[in-house]
């Protein structure tokens, strides 16, 4: 029963987070475009038109960013082109661009949401020692 509820809070949390990176959409229209960007396969983050969003706006994008260099290369540019480039792309041509199959593909976005939804805190860790 208990891992099924964890379980359950995973879904959870992962579905939440998914919502949030949408979410976030909100703040690139008051800056004009999406802060962050894909250079020579590493994702970067232009703080030029910060400026123009509020101090909260600016943490949660700094916070999204730090979380998501710490990803493998695969799930970072799954999550970018999926949740944060100027125009979301469909699941089957961010697997074309990435050149991985369907499951490897999904597999890899799994992932990547899982690690984002523990390091933006959307999804707890249980320690037992």
């Amino acid at each position: 029963m208990k891992k099924l509820n964890d379980l359950r809070n995973a879904i959870q949390a992962v579905s939440n987070l998914k919502n949030y990176l949408l979410k976030c959409r909100l703040i690139f229209v008051k800056m004009i475009q999406s802060p962050f960007y894909l250079e020579v396969d590493q994702i970067m983050i232009n703080k030029k038109n910060f400026h123009m969003i509020g101090s909260e706006e600016v943490k949660q994008l700094l916070n999204i960013y730090e979380a998501l260099v710490a990803l493998e290369n695969d799930e970072q540019k799954i999550i970018f082109y999926k949740y944060l480039a100027k125009s979301e792309l469909m699941d089957f041509e961010i697997q074309n661009i990435l050149s991985i199959s369907e499951r490897t593909y999904y597999r890899k976005k799994k992932q990547g949401l899982t690690k984002l939804a523990i390091a933006l805190h959307f999804l707890g860790i249980n320690v037992h020692i």
